[in-house]
């Protein structure tokens, strides 16, 4: 295999006879191949992968491959009919926990283990339903739910070759995968690194101007450039617990027409006229007021900001508002803000997505519209690193091969393929949670095959945002004939998702998204064109606007 495809990424350890006659050669054959070869397999794994640089495919973080040691339920608790089968299995399970530290650490191996129930179709499932007790055997080992199919076993292999811990095992089981603790005991140490981490500190700092540049919205439209006027007036000055941040990037956001519109200040956004537009950025403080400085800020802190008026090269922030930037205030940086909370909060918060085997999580299904977009991005990355398989949608090949790349497990390009007829023909059962962000048309295909039980959860509807001016009662209302039938035959569920109600948890998010890219597993996507000068923000909106735009758009 190496020789024929220069390296390998992920070892599936399989070996597993059981305990035949019930002979010593029996049972001595037993650890040999169950154990033995598992044991031989995984350093046989490391030594090829050790040699190899970190691959540069999605998730990878610096990690040089996976070794799955396939165990049992079997380990995990009793089996009076195959003794030394059962033991051998624990004995796996405690050499994938005892061995995963050092083999990350020295080789860049992630080593996980799988362990599951009596399943259909293999070797050991057949022996049971042999077995003259093979159905009570069955219900005690599965607690009653039976046998599990081979396609809920390949799932968790999926599960952790995208997104396995190192010494994790996921238990298969019918209808769940779990990770299987062993301790609750809490990481000590882990927690006091986090803890740790402390923003970066720019210095030297750069003069502070006089003057201060501001977009203002002078009139409610949908057309970004008739609404904002660029305007200049004299630097703000700082008391008490305000900060003054230094803008080194802006995000643009398809929200950013609605603001011009006012919609989100319904019926009073004209008597609100001027306002500053803009909502994220990153920089550093310039200048803090002597509270804030109390507070533990200080000058040339690097900061993240989530508050309207964030298109201007300066502005003054509550220091209780602002907001955790734990790398240099780069494009990346900013990525994470409006478009990387609102998939992290949405996947959590409101589908309840959580890491394949945690408290019962099996592999589900997850469907992305406008997904090589600013937050579609973070949603595909983030669903695969729990473990669950990924179908993104987008517009054109380039966006394709971004999604491939960004770890998409099925790209559907609906100018190439229909997204209804690809739902219809490869997920015949369903696709548990979609992230949808387009409305109109998009939104009536998709829901169409939600499965049974399952979440659509809508961040936005970008088909409809322009042209339709004025406050929220302007807003053109969307039709979906059938849309409460579908959701009253499935059990399914249609939640919406707005970022600003869900202020309370940003930052535990957030430093979590900061984490996920000091470690390699997660890449922000920008997008091609540069733009330079709060000038330049009406010509980033326009290119966001268009659908020209893949990865995050930002302005330096």
């Amino acid at each position: 295999h190496v020789s024929r495809y220069g390296g390998v990424d992920v070892v599936v350890n399989n070996a597993g006879v059981g305990d035949g006659d019930g002979s010593v050669a029996a049972g001595d054959l037993a650890v040999r191949v169950n154990l033995g070869a598992v044991i031989a397999g995984t350093k046989l794994a490391e030594r090829h992968m050790a040699r190899q640089p970190a691959p540069a495919c999605p998730n990878a973080s610096g990690r040089r491959g996976t070794v799955i040691n396939v165990a049992s339920t079997g380990g995990l608790w009793p089996m009076p009919h195959a003794p030394v089968y059962a033991a051998t299995k624990a004995a796996v399970l405690m050499f994938t926990r005892s061995a995963a530290p050092a083999l990350l650490a020295s080789s860049g191996v992630v080593c996980c283990a799988l362990a599951p129930t009596y399943t259909q179709n293999t070797g050991m499932g057949d022996v049971i339903a042999a077995h003259p007790d093979g159905a009570a055997l069955v219900r005690e080992a599965t607690r009653g739910a039976g046998l599990a199919k081979l396609s809920h076993v390949v799932d968790g292999v999926e599960a952790l070759v995208d997104g396995g811990q190192p010494g994790q095992a996921l238990v298969c089981v019918p209808g769940q995968h779990l990770t299987w603790h062993w301790s609750a005991r809490k990481d000590k140490a882990a927690k006091r690194s986090e803890r740790a981490l402390a923003p970066p500190l720019l210095a030297p700092l750069p003069p502070l101007p006089a003057t201060r540049r501001v977009l203002m919205v002078r009139r409610l439209t949908t057309d970004f450039a008739n609404a904002v006027e660029l305007v200049e007036e004299p630097m703000p000055a700082v008391s008490g617990t305000e900060v003054l941040v230094a803008r080194c990037h802006v995000g643009v956001n398809a929200s950013d027409v609605n603001f011009t519109a006012g919609r989100y200040f319904g019926k009073k956004a004209a008597e609100m006229l001027p306002f500053p537009a803009g909502l994220e950025s990153v920089g550093y403080v310039a200048a803090a007021g002597e509270g804030a400085l109390e507070a533990g800020i200080r000058v040339g802190q690097c900061v993240s900001t989530l508050e309207y008026g964030a298109f201007s090269t300066h502005g003054v922030v509550e220091c209780a508002r602002l907001l955790p930037c734990l790398a240099p205030p780069t494009p990346e940086a900013l990525g994470l803000l409006t478009s990387g909370l609102t998939a992290s909060l949405a996947l959590e918060r409101s589908a309840g997505l959580r890491r394949v085997g945690e408290r019962g999580e099996r592999r589900k299904k997850v469907l992305v519209t406008a997904a090589a977009g600013g937050t579609g991005q973070f949603a595909v990355q983030l669903a695969r690193l729990l473990g669950h398989e990924v179908v993104a949608t987008c517009g054109s090949a380039a966006k394709a091969r971004l999604l491939a790349e960004l770890g998409a497990h099925r790209v559907i390009n609906y100018k190439v393929e229909s997204v209804g007829e690809v739902l219809k023909r490869e997920y015949r059962e369903g696709i548990d949670v979609i992230f949808e962000s387009v409305g109109g048309d998009m939104f009536d295909t998709v829901t169409r095959h939600v499965a049974p039980g399952g979440t659509v959860i809508v961040i936005g509807m970008m088909s409809a945002y322009q042209g339709a001016g004025g406050d929220a009662g302007g807003w053109p209302l969307s039709s979906h004939a059938g849309l409460t039938e579908r959701l009253l035959w499935t059990g399914a569920k249609c939640v919406g998702f707005f970022l600003l109600q869900h202020a309370a948890h940003y930052k535990r998010h957030l430093s979590q998204l900061h984490a996920l890219l000091g470690s390699g597993a997660l890449r922000v996507a920008t997008d091609s064109e540069r733009f330079d000068g709060i000038e330049s923000v009406v010509a980033a909106v326009e290119r966001l606007q268009s659908g020209r735009s893949a990865g995050k758009v930002t302005v330096q």
